[in-house]
């Protein structure tokens, strides 16, 4: 069994900090704010669940570990799931709205995969 390296270790602590931060924050605010402002603050806390984390997760841990690209439509599968669960019901339709377009990308790299895996059995 290999030991994670530091710099891993510490990329993992990083995002780990951040999405606690994020849900956390974002849950109390939701929670603490009045109903006039509550909108704007679930719409707010929506997009820090559907693009500023997987975003964050790309460049804090995509790139710098080399980990595989397509992990980020995991992150994001995930974020929509955590995003529909604790968010307000009026939300809901636009995290349906977010999988259902998180779907088509998931579609057209199964299409990418398999024309490469087409191409290359070609080759052999």
């Amino acid at each position: 069994m290999t030991a994670a390296s530091p710099k891993a270790t510490r990329h993992i602590l990083y995002i780990t900090i951040i999405a606690i931060a994020i849900f956390i924050g974002g849950t109390t605010a939701l929670h603490l704010i009045t109903s006039p402002a509550r909108d704007k603050i679930a719409s707010g806390l929506l997009a820090d669940f559907v693009i500023t984390f997987p975003t964050l997760y790309y460049f804090i841990i995509v790139r710098p570990l080399k980990v595989l690209a397509k992990s980020v439509l995991l992150v994001l599968s995930v974020c929509c799931l955590v995003a529909y669960v604790v968010l307000p019901q009026q939300q809901r339709e636009y995290i349906l709205q977010i999988r259902k377009l998180s779907a088509l990308v998931e579609i057209a790299f199964i299409i990418y995969a398999v024309t490469k895996i087409k191409k290359n059995k070609g080759c052999l």
